[in-house]
């Protein structure tokens, strides 16, 4: 997203440039992280 662009959307037409950002289909890389994943919780009795 270029964001003078998009801050100019903004300010003209709030729907529109949120729908712009969802719709632009880029997608960030996920973080990378070192922690493991998630454990499932224990089941309740």
């Amino acid at each position: 997203v270029f964001l003078p662009e998009l801050c100019e959307i903004q300010r003209t037409n709030p729907r529109r440039g949120m729908a712009e950002l969802l719709s632009s289909g880029v997608v960030a890389p996920a973080p990378e992280s070192d922690a493991s994943p998630l454990a499932a919780a224990p089941a309740s009795i």
